[in-house]
């Protein structure tokens, strides 16, 4: 008996574990895209990276590549533009040029969003 006590405590810290990482990754997202939003290279280029593996956001490599150029433009962030030419290597050419008119498009204060994924 003290072993299923034991068992069951066990899982009940670690069910209690993933709700608190859970909870963290959703601020943790949260507070990236704001910074992002604001014009944070080093939030921006997070961002991408986040898209690139679907870390709390769906994948997309076109959201992905739009966040490195954007990073990379402002120009505070070493990575963005190695990351962002190495995902190029691997897009069809429609989503490159679709990644390229969402970061040219994009605006301080704004979120980058796609109408439809391809």
């Amino acid at each position: 008996m003290p072993l299923l006590k034991i068992l069951q405590s066990f899982l009940m810290l670690a069910a209690l574990s993933i709700c608190v990482v859970n909870a963290q990754s959703t601020t943790l997202i949260e507070t990236t895209m704001s910074l992002a939003e604001e014009g944070n290279a080093k939030a921006q280029a997070n961002l991408g990276a986040m898209y690139t593996n679907g870390f709390g956001v769906a994948k997309d490599d076109v959201l992905a590549y739009a966040w490195f150029n954007i990073a990379a433009t402002i120009g505070n962030t070493k990575n963005a533009p190695v990351y962002r030419d190495k995902l190029e290597t691997v897009m069809p050419p429609e989503q490159v040029a679709e990644a390229r008119r969402l970061s040219s498009n994009w605006r301080v204060g704004t979120i980058i969003k796609r109408e439809t994924k391809k």
